[in-house]
């Protein structure tokens, strides 16, 4: 069976006395000067910081620390990881499954009733996306999405078959959602038909399946708005309030907990991995097994789970630590961090290579220097407790947040060749890329900023916006970048998904990682404070297998 090969990626920030300059945005057609990466020391005056978080070498140097916590797993406990689906006969089985599901496919669009034949695609369509396994049906699901839009009515939209006298709201909100993810043109106009005269929803509050699972789907279409789609911000506030009202009423237990992951984790923090494993124990509750094709799902969503985790824990396997041999010039702090530079841009460099048939070594290496003389403005912003306007610490920190070159090996290593103008379109200097470090960074710093005053971070997001509006306070610059985030976001979803001549496999990589970033910093600083939540969904999507 083929299978996605995932491929580790290296990101490292390198501490170091630094020299003054003035503070100033990083700009992208500068060519940094390299002699920064090594600097002559020299004394800075610096402000006051917590010296709990300040370590002393033997040659009386002090540096600041982050604190951080020891790594939740050490190289023996990774290593002894078993890889129970590593042997053939599970990707053998698999393979097997995949061709069945792939005739029930076939079947729908022979013997389906008119009744419900759009609803019964559309559900099929969001089953097996949601179990993880979509990609193995990519012909299946065009087939079943073009036949659904045929009959898609951005007025109106549609009923559960071709021969509906109207339109209903599961439906219409379930095909609203997936067709807009498969970059179908969809508008959000035709909500307004499930509006009363006042502009207001229109509910029975019967707690019934089918409008608890109406509610739902409007609920999560209204998460892949646009800018300027209040029919979307609409439905987004009446759906939320409304589930969250009827949650703790509601007798299926399956049914509340795809509510209860659905409000948790949205859109933009739901990642597919975690999706598959929680929504493989609520479809194995919900569904009965004498049902073929719900049987058959099951079975190879759970085969495909954990045939993917064998190779993830591989991979954790083979980045637990790099020969050190040749770095024993290099001082201790230093020796691990710029093997895993190193190596991971050369790395990169080669994937890339045989599958873009040209030499990316030097287009790699720039955006590294890009990015290290971000952090270059940074460290001179700490030495001399220099607080910049939220414009420029934005502009800056859309680098330094690292988002661009820890994503260009995913990019550059797709199966098929990239040409310079579509990586441009995704790269920088796309609006798509910029987008998505600027809201990784305005999500980064609503968690981390206490944390990294500690540190003597001085400059972030909330401290830049109050030194713009001074008379705010703290819980108006955190609404404010919240709301900043939101709006964002929306852009971001058109820029993700709009019509355009750049393939949405080579968009996705770079979207789908920012996803799992933005569920690391959901609730806390997930990365540097991992061993609460962090540690539960590693564990949940990487290291215990579904049972089987």
């Amino acid at each position: 069976m083929s299978l996605p090969c995932f491929k580790p990626l290296a990101s490292t920030l390198i501490g170091q006395k630094l020299p003054l300059h003035k503070p100033s945005s990083i700009h992208h057609d500068d060519k940094p000067s390299l002699t920064k990466l090594y600097p002559s020391r020299r004394r800075v005056a610096r402000m006051p910081i917590n010296m709990a978080l300040t370590t002393t070498d033997e040659q009386g140097i002090t540096r600041r620390i982050g604190n951080h916590h020891p790594n939740l797993w050490d190289h023996d406990f990774l290593q002894s990881l078993p890889k129970s689906y590593d042997a053939p006969c599970y990707g053998e089985r698999a393979e097997k499954v995949i061709k069945e599901i792939k005739g029930m496919f076939n079947a729908l669009h022979l013997n389906s009733s008119s009744a419900d034949d759009l609803y019964k695609r559309l559900s099929m369509v969001d089953d097996v996306e949601r179990l993880g396994i979509d990609r193995h049906f990519q012909t299946e699901i065009k087939a079943a999405l073009d036949y659904v839009y045929r009959y898609w009515d951005d007025m109106n939209g549609i009923g559960c078959g071709r021969e509906s006298p109207c339109a209903d709201l599961n439906t219409t909100a379930l095909g609203f959602r997936i067709l807009r993810l498969h970059r179908y043109g969809v508008s959000s106009g035709m909500l307004l038909q499930f509006k009363d005269n006042d502009g207001q929803f229109l509910c029975s509050n019967t707690l019934s399946n089918e409008e608890l699972r109406s509610i739902l789907n409007l609920y999560r279409a209204s998460l892949i708005a646009f800018p300027k789609e209040q029919d979307l911000d609409d439905a987004k506030a009446f759906s939320t309030k409304y589930l969250k009202q009827v949650l703790p009423n509601i007798n299926n237990t399956n049914i509340s907990k795809e509510i209860k992951y659905n409000l948790e984790y949205g859109w933009h923090t739901n990642v597919p991995r975690l999706e598959a494993r929680t929504y493989i124990d609520i479809y194995g509750d919900a569904k009965t097994t004498n049902n073929i094709y719900n049987s058959k799902l099951l079975e190879l969503a759970k085969l495909d789970f954990n045939m993917i985790q064998s190779i993830q824990q591989r991979e954790l396997q083979i980045v637990s630590r790099w020969d050190l041999a040749f770095m024993e010039a290099l001082p201790e702090f230093m020796k691990v961090a710029f093997k895993a530079f190193d190596e991971g841009v050369r790395s990169m460099a080669q994937e890339a290579e045989k599958t873009q048939e040209r030499d990316k070594l030097n287009y790699a290496r720039k955006a590294w220097e890009i990015c290290i003389d971000s952090f270059m403005v940074e460290a001179t912003w700490i030495a001399t407790g220099y607080i910049p306007s939220l414009e420029e610490y934005l502009e800056n920190g859309k680098v330094s947040f690292g988002y661009r070159v820890v994503t260009l090996q995913p990019l550059l290593s797709l199966d098929v060749p990239i040409n310079d103008d579509i990586i441009k379109e995704i790269d920088y200097p796309s609006k798509f890329n910029d987008l998505l470090c600027l809201t990784l960074r305005l999500r980064g710093d609503t968690k981390t900023f206490k944390a990294e005053v500690d540190r003597g971070e001085l400059a972030s997001g909330i401290a830049c916006y109050l030194k713009d509006n001074p008379r705010s306070t703290e819980e108006d610059a955190l609404e404010y970048l919240n709301s900043l985030i939101d709006e964002k976001l929306k852009e971001l979803n058109w820029e993700y998904l709009k019509p355009d001549n750049v393939p949405i496999i080579s968009k996705y990589h770079k979207y789908a990682l920012s996803k799992g970033i933005q569920l690391l910093y959901k609730e806390r600083d997930g990365i540097s404070v991992s061993d609460i939540q962090t540690k539960k969904l590693i564990t949940k999507a990487m290291i215990e297998p579904v049972p089987i």
